[in-house]
């Protein structure tokens, strides 16, 4: 398997990758290595690439065509000395090296779409994006399979995408688990200060921190919500936005009301 984060919190890889374990095929995924993320506790096995111009270039366009073009290329290598049967590219991104590794490794390359790569707002109307809705046009008729997250995205890239045929659909649904109440939220905003945690309510947002996500107009509109409901931010993301973020919060008078908390591994989510 491949995919361009670093595999912890990515709770579709990891679920996809146990459901193979459990029927006995041998999993190796390799991911990206990020230093800000703790090492993994898991019994797949889990190779993460160190993107060396990743922190030594601007975030510019220029710097992001190098930095994706040394991940391929070490893929591609850590590829070819596996010798895998079977390549499980993790969106778009990730199918550009496990295709260029397949011709190598004559393994078969199976396409797991996430979402519909091109149609992301930080993609649209954009050189980019021409670029990324080409190869994917192109390599859509080199895989052996094609998986789409829900019916509707399936439909569309075979109608609007050009696949081949239409794409088996494996959703994104948590493992069954039993589960009882936690109050692990409550504990955790009670020890930033905030009285009352018992009538209070709490909405969540978890997921990527970034500009991408309008999360600087989430924060903005707790403003006009009822006093008793509490925002929390949950996940990981750049640093700069975060402090943007967070003088927001104290330029709205919203310390306590809005909150942030670190990324938990998904196993850990549900509690």
């Amino acid at each position: 398997m491949i995919v361009l984060n670093s595999v912890l919190h990515d709770s579709r890889v990891l679920r996809e990758a146990n459901s193979l374990l459990s029927k006995g095929y041998k999993v190796k995924i390799l991911g990206l290595l990020d230093k800000k993320i703790d090492r993994h506790d898991s019994a797949i096995e889990i190779e993460l690439i160190y993107v060396w111009s990743r922190y030594r270039l601007p975030r510019n366009h220029v710097g992001w065509i190098i930095k994706y073009f040394e991940f391929c290329v070490k893929c591609t290598l850590k590829i070819i000395k596996s010798k895998p049967y079977i390549i499980h590219a993790h969106d778009l991104n990730a199918l550009v090296p496990a295709y260029f590794g397949s011709l190598f490794s004559k393994a078969k390359v199976i396409y797991d779409s996430h979402e519909l790569y091109t149609e992301r707002i930080e993609n649209s109307n954009t050189i980019k994006n021409r670029v990324w809705r080409f190869v994917e046009k192109k390599l859509l008729h080199k895989v052996s399979a094609i998986i789409a997250a829900n019916k509707s995205r399936a439909r569309i890239m075979k109608n609007d995408y050009g696949a081949p045929y239409l794409p088996t659909v494996i959703m994104n649904i948590p493992s069954v688990q039993s589960i009882s109440r936690s109050f692990l939220f409550q504990d955790y905003i009670k020890s930033r200060g905030v009285k009352n945690i018992d009538q209070k309510e709490i909405a969540l947002y978890q997921g990527v921190i970034s500009h991408k996500r309008s999360l600087d107009i989430l924060i903005r509109s707790v403003k006009s919500w009822n006093q008793k409901i509490l925002l929390i931010l949950m996940g990981y993301g750049d640093s700069s936005y975060i402090n943007y973020l967070r003088n927001l919060i104290y330029a709205f008078d919203l310390q306590q009301r809005v909150f942030f908390h670190p990324a938990v591994p998904s196993h850990k989510l549900l509690q």
